[in-house]
């Protein structure tokens, strides 16, 4: 009697066998290795019932992550669901001859992924393929690490201490005085780290725009250094959006499992995590990185006018840089690709005159400025992913004056950094046909921050953060289209192909509301976990 099994899957390179996740809708590095050792516990299931050996066994690895969808092939019998909307099933066709796996892919150009079982007898095995059905419906799942789970516990309290001392410290983008004060905190929490710690002033080449303040705030620079090969950045920002005097009427309070305080998600969460990881690291004696640097800017908020250049050279310097951003609360993520953000003002420079005795006199500038407004309104293109919409006006001065003055500023939102340039050049050449041919229309186009744009060697770091998230029983998306705004790490990424990855902060709600922004506190071992962990793995070469 022969028996033979063979697996043939769509990809390439050779795969091994390894740790089996909990979730096999993501097929890649991990999702492979777990339905390789999902295939190999069916083979020694068989052996075991029928006292069977001698399997012929095939497969191929991925180059890179896949989203794939677990379509139901139950046939008349059973289907058992493995993750939440996505059935793993088992299908007895006709004279029992075929048992059959199927993976269908679900949104990419690739074919499709079979896995079939043959049998070269007919033999009634219902209950034994129920048997293995329910084995394969409750995979194994590796075990966290019970040093480094242990450690990141101990740090959820002085972590929520940590937020009460930053949240105490008022620091918005414009108080440089609070900004002195919280990096002053920074500087000396690092520093007795054990790290070489120093602050960078903004340059003089700094991209100063419309809302840059006379003295930006300044930068903490943190370097750790290790015994291995591997430079891993880590950054956060501590500049807020709110204004002075407003955290003496909010201050950090815990409410059940949430912690409130202005800034606290957006983005002093992101240092404490940081803070904290350094430390249980350094608790660990881990020191398998080559070098662990931070950098904490104090201008995030205005579109890091002074630490942009800073933020390019590091992300270069470095074979990986996790940002700490946080997390929706009700999805607890990472992204692969953020929005680039420009912002277009214009500006109408008419005459001024009567409006009553002598308007024919003036040239109204908020006509012709109303008219460049309509005529570059439907300059979006959904297709590419550009965005620009005209948010703001204002003009005049008097109610009976003809405007001499107006002017209006748009949001632009890209995906791909070229389409800067197009869309610059598209308005700069409309705005030449004038309704008042004598009034003046100055342009400028502001480049606040480029977008995080999707790099495939973020794929493999993606997916070993899942596989880590799934150690400690939660499931982590990894996003790799844009949404949200625009943040740091498109700046970290600029210049380099090495992995760049956002949102390894907190779980937050409310960035830049009143009385509303806070974090969850369940997730702080979690997150600690998954950053311990991911540096650790990387610095040893484990994340491919």
């Amino acid at each position: 009697m022969r028996w033979q099994l063979v697996a043939q899957v769509a990809f390439s390179r050779r795969a091994a066998f390894g740790h089996l996740a909990t979730q096999l809708i993501h097929l890649g590095h991990q999702g492979i290795d777990a339905l390789l050792l999902l295939v190999d516990q069916l083979i020694e299931l068989f052996e075991q019932v029928f006292g069977i050996a001698g399997f012929d066994f095939q497969c191929h690895k991925p180059f890179i992550g896949e989203k794939v969808v677990v379509h139901s092939c139950i046939g008349p019998y059973f289907g058992i669901p493995v993750g939440r909307d996505h059935m793993l099933g088992l299908t007895l066709p006709k004279y029992d001859k075929l048992m059959h796996l199927h993976f269908t892919q679900k949104a990419s150009g690739m074919r499709l992924l079979n896995v079939h079982f043959l049998f070269t007898r007919t033999f009634s095995c219902l209950p034994l393929l129920l048997a293995a059905a329910l084995c394969l419906s409750t995979p194994a799942r590796a075990a966290p690490d019970a040093g480094v789970w242990a450690q990141v516990q101990t740090h959820k309290p002085a972590l929520l201490d940590t937020l009460r001392e930053l949240v105490a410290i008022e620091s918005g983008s414009g108080d440089r005085e609070g900004l002195d004060k919280i990096s002053q905190l920074i500087h000396d929490r690092f520093k007795a780290l054990g790290g070489q710690v120093e602050f960078i002033e903004a340059p003089a080449n700094a991209y100063r725009m419309h809302d840059t303040p006379g003295r930006i705030g300044r930068m903490v620079k943190a370097t750790f250094t290790g015994t291995g090969t591997s430079k891993i950045l880590l950054i956060a920002h501590m500049d807020t959006v709110y204004l002075k005097g407003m955290g003496v009427k909010q201050p950090f309070r815990i409410e059940g499992n949430k912690a409130y305080g202005l800034g606290i998600g957006d983005d002093k969460a992101g240092i404490a995590v940081i803070l904290h990881t350094v430390a249980a690291l350094q608790a660990l004696q881990f020191k398998d990185y080559g070098v662990l640097t931070v950098l904490i800017n104090g201008d995030e908020e205005i579109s890091s006018p002074a630490s942009r250049h800073e933020l390019t050279r590091l992300g270069a310097a470095h074979d990986l840089t996790l940002s700490f951003e946080g997390s929706p609360t009700n999805s607890d993520q990472l992204s692969l690709a953020t929005a680039g953000i420009a912002a277009v003002n214009l500006k109408v420079t008419g005459k001024a005159s009567h409006a009553g005795s002598a308007p024919e006199r003036g040239l109204n500038a908020i006509v012709e400025l109303s008219h460049q407004i309509l005529q570059t309104r439907n300059f979006s293109d959904p297709s590419k992913g550009v965005k620009m919409n005209w948010t703001m006006v204002s003009g005049g001065t008097n109610r009976n004056v003809i405007p001499a003055q107006a002017q209006a500023a748009a949001d632009v939102r890209v995906e791909r950094i070229e389409d800067y340039a197009g869309l610059e050049s598209r308005i700069s050449k409309t705005i030449q046909n004038q309704l008042i041919p004598d009034t003046q229309v100055a342009m400028s186009f502001e480049q606040r921050r480029p977008p995080l744009e999707f790099n495939p060697a973020q794929v493999a770091v993606g997916q070993h953060a899942q596989k880590i998230y799934s150690e400690i029983d939660r499931t982590l998306k990894v996003l790799d289209s844009v949404s949200g705004g625009g943040t740091d790490a498109a700046f970290a990424a600029l210049k380099t192909k090495n992995p760049v990855l956002e949102r390894f902060g907190l779980l937050s709600f409310g960035a830049h509301s009143n009385g509303d922004e806070y974090i969850l506190i369940d997730s702080i071992e979690p997150r600690l976990y998954l950053a311990a962990r991911l540096i650790m793995d990387f610095s040893r070469g484990l994340v491919r």
